[in-house]
């Protein structure tokens, strides 16, 4: 078979109208050989036991007619008896066996070397299936039973009567064998099974007939369905397909008209919206060309923006740069003489240069409390400054947290007990030496407390520290004034307080928190705060046990 016919057949096998009728045939054809051959198989039963009953009542019959003959071994009794079985043409061969088995008679077609004698026990024939000279047959063995005590003139003469309650033994004085050929069943079954399959041919036909003309009736419509279909795909949308039913294929013809008709209406939408948006790109250009001759004049003017805007920035930073440099040199101008003041003042107060009234030692505390404050700032601005510029260096060694508390504890202790508030430390015993700039910690946790004692009217205010998987924790919590959430974030910005209120109220530049969040950003750490409205604050800031290398701002 060729190429292109093989695939020809292989397309005509593999249509729909072939599954389906590929489908039911083998269910039909498997139906049809089941019934037969259930039919057949039980026909066959039917007649084998018929057979066997009627081969059985012809040796019981022999067995009851031979018992003279076989009592008295007369040839002629015994084919007398033969001859009456012998008339069924069924019967093939009869033997008669003695008691002893020799062959007493034999009648039919078979001969005395291939009649070995059966055996017969009790008084009911003996049924078996053997196979002599090529031929299949049913042998019954009838034993043939007389009376024990019986003679042959009791036979002939009668018997005489026996005495009430006496029993009448019984003994097998031989067998007649009965051998019916088995041709007449088979012929019967090859006839039935001959009727069958004609049947199942028969039937085979009218369904593949029916099959065929049913799936004709389902395909033809789908096979127009596809030539439309392929129409379609070039362009011919004016074809209609003539609906002939009102079943489920009638309906979907009429969906497919339904289409074609709405699709030819799309098609022209189409080409009219095909020539619109034509229209509609040429506009589109004409209007993008004009587009981008603004754009290109924008750019360049943006160019020269961002020019001027980067010698504004350059201009800004050099600015920045100048202010730093000059805080910086001014706050170190101003702390030198700050503190020759404070020096002075403090040696006055001291009485080094003689004993001073009670009138002049209020005014003379008040000007060292002031310059300290000044000092203060001036250190603050100084060290924002040198931040800024890039120039502040941590000098890392170690230190130990419980002496940085107390330190910080020592120097804000005069003011708490000023303002009556209760001022406490906590830091554990087992606390290890940490590693960093222990002067810059220091002045975070004064920062921090210093806030809290300013802020604070009444109540207490504690440093708190605490390690956290080699973390150092550190805590102030006060009861002051609180502080909003939406005042939170601004709070480490410089020169930011809460409100101007409070700046007005409490005082203070706003750089301390600033500073403090700067110097643990240095130290790898990070700065928070937690408040609530007129229950107090806890500001807590995180930075490493031992720090690594050398941190610059």
């Amino acid at each position: 078979m060729t190429e292109p016919a093989r695939l020809t057949w292989f397309r005509g096998f593999s249509s729909f109208r072939a599954r389906v009728f590929w489908s039911v045939v083998p269910i039909v054809v498997s139906f049809l050989v089941f019934q037969g051959w259930m039919n057949v198989r039980e026909h066959r039963r039917l007649v084998t036991e018929e057979f066997e009953k009627r081969g059985q009542a012809l040796a019981s019959n022999l067995g009851y007619a031979s018992e003279l003959g076989a009592l008295s071994e007369d040839l002629q009794l015994l084919e007398a008896a033969m001859r009456g079985t012998l008339r069924n043409p069924d019967v093939s061969y009869v033997l008669i066996h003695s008691r002893d088995r020799r062959v007493l008679a034999r009648g039919g077609q078979l001969k005395a070397s291939e009649a070995p004698p059966g055996d017969a026990r009790g008084d009911r024939p003996s049924t078996r299936q053997v196979e002599r000279a090529g031929q299949r047959f049913f042998e019954f063995v009838s034993p043939i039973v007389s009376e024990r005590s019986q003679t042959p003139d009791v036979v002939l003469l009668g018997p005489r009567v026996r005495p009430r309650g006496a029993e009448e033994m019984e003994e097998v004085i031989g067998t007649a064998t009965v051998g019916l050929s088995l041709a007449g069943v088979e012929a019967q079954v090859r006839g039935l099974a001959t009727l069958w399959s004609g049947i199942t041919v028969a039937f085979l036909v009218v369904s593949a007939a029916v099959l065929y003309g049913f799936s004709l009736r389902i395909t033809n419509p789908v096979k127009q369905l596809t030539q439309q279909a392929q129409k379609i795909a070039t362009g011919e949308l004016d074809q209609q397909i003539a609906v002939r039913s009102r079943d489920e294929i009638g309906a979907l013809a009429d969906a497919f008209n339904h289409m074609t008709r709405s699709l030819r209406v799309s098609m022209n939408d189409k080409e009219r919206a095909l020539s619109e948006l034509g229209e509609l790109n040429r506009t589109l250009e004409d209007r993008i060309r004009q587009r981008t001759v603004e754009l290109e004049v924008r750019g360049q003017a943006l160019e020269r923006s961002l020019t001027e805007l980067e010698d504004k920035s350059r201009q800004l930073a050099a600015a920045s740069r100048h202010k730093s440099d000059f805080l910086a040199n001014v706050s170190h101008e101003l702390r030198t003489p700050m503190n020759a003041i404070l020096g002075f003042n403090e040696m006055i107060l001291d009485q080094v240069y003689g004993e001073i009234s009670d009138e002049l030692r209020r005014p003379l505390t008040d000007i060292q409390q002031s310059g300290q404050h000044l000092l203060r700032l001036i250190s603050d601005v100084l060290d924002l400054s040198k931040i800024e510029a890039g120039r502040m260096d941590l000098v890392l060694g170690d230190y130990a947290v419980l002496d940085t508390v107390t330190a910080v504890r020592a120097s804000l202790a005069s003011l708490a007990a000023e303002k009556g508030l209760e001022f406490v430390v906590s830091v554990p015993a087992e606390m290890p030496l940490a590693y960093g700039d222990g002067r810059r910690v220091t002045q975070c946790l004064l920062n921090l407390a210093g806030n809290a004692l300013k802020f604070t009217r009444q109540g207490r205010v504690e440093i708190a520290v605490d390690l956290l998987d080699e973390m150092l924790r550190f805590r102030v919590s006060d009861t002051g004034i609180g502080i909003s959430g939406e005042q939170i974030d601004k709070l480490f910005t410089e020169f930011q307080q809460a409100d101007a209120t409070i700046a007005r109220e409490f005082g203070g530049t706003g750089l301390g928190l600033s500073i403090t969040r700067k110097f643990v950003e240095m130290h790898a750490g990070h700065v928070w705060a937690e408040s609530e409205i007129g229950k107090g604050s806890t500001f807590s800031f995180s930075i490493p046990l031992r720090m690594k290398g050398t941190m610059t701002s």
